[in-house]
């Protein structure tokens, strides 16, 4: 499969993006055509800690992920089961907050709203905010404790709606990505009810060295685990991903409809220096 993907461009200025009000952001996009493999085609013995990334087959409980207590009462000990489970961590912090986000084709989709797939070549966290967001993740004697540690941030990503995918998620080997693929820019969570905040966030400029899977065929009892960031360096740190239009869908398929939540893993033991981790 080829898909159409947004890569950062050269800029003279610092990105920005932005997550309800995009007319804000400060980005200039470069569109490139990439070869896709499905990303359940790996050789035996691949996945998140090669890769950056794995297909694990995860059915859920809840009905409805724009219940804020069933995500709150239900998935998220099911996603720190499973984090549990896939990675051997010690301990897991899951996000409180489920987001559901629908293609564009969808009547669900407004101008100025948090609910739309992500355009462009992105990662949630560089080195700085990983170790940032670790530290607000815990309280703090334990985050001063584990702060030698290894730690990782996963994105659990699950489509709500049967495939194909109109909008499909694409993820990159993390092994394909060099450091100076990645430019610093600032997230910002521009909420419409209160204060905004920002935090750091890397764009990735074009590389043909980057090696491209996707999860058009996904199944909705199935879930994409991605990492975000892994203090190991002997391990993967991270999976660049992004959404793109499915060419291959045909042209009466339900809108795409999604659900991803964030978490922490920590680890005991193999105890790294912070500046191994950064």
């Amino acid at each position: 499969m080829k898909g159409r993907i947004n890569y950062l461009d050269v800029m003279a200025e610092r990105p920005a993006f932005h997550a309800f009000d995009r007319s804000k952001d400060i980005l200039d996009l470069v569109e490139h055509e990439v070869e896709m493999r499905p990303a359940r085609e790996s050789a035996s013995g691949e996945g998140l800690d090669e890769r950056g990334f794995a297909i694990v087959r995860w059915p859920t409980a809840v009905d409805d992920f724009e219940d804020a207590v069933a995500v709150r009462t239900i998935y998220i000990a099911e996603v720190e089961a499973l984090l549990r489970q896939l990675t051997g961590a010690a301990k897991v912090v899951v996000t409180p907050n489920a987001v559901v986000r629908w293609g564009e084709r969808s009547d669900r989709v407004v101008p100025a709203a948090a609910n739309r797939p992500a355009r462009f070549v992105h990662t949630d966290y560089t080195d700085e905010s990983a170790l940032m967001w670790r530290d607000r993740m815990l309280p703090p004697e334990e985050a001063e404790a584990r702060r030698g540690g290894r730690f990782a941030i996963y994105n659990i990503w699950r489509t709500l709606t049967p495939p194909p995918l109109d909008v499909a998620l694409a993820v990159c080997d993390a092994r394909s990505i060099a450091p100076e693929d990645l430019v610093a820019a600032d997230a910002v969570a521009d909420f419409p009810d209160r204060d905004a905040m920002s935090f750091e966030a890397g764009i990735f400029r074009p590389s043909a060295a980057h090696r491209w899977y996707h999860v058009a065929d996904i199944r909705t009892d199935e879930v994409l685990v991605f990492k975000g960031y892994d203090s190991d360096p002997a391990r993967a740190c991270r999976s660049a991903h992004t959404a793109f239009d499915n060419r291959d869908c045909p042209p009466d398929a339900p809108a795409r409809r999604s659900v991803d939540i964030r978490a922490f893993a920590f680890f005991d033991g193999n105890h790294l220096s912070e500046e191994q981790g950064s």
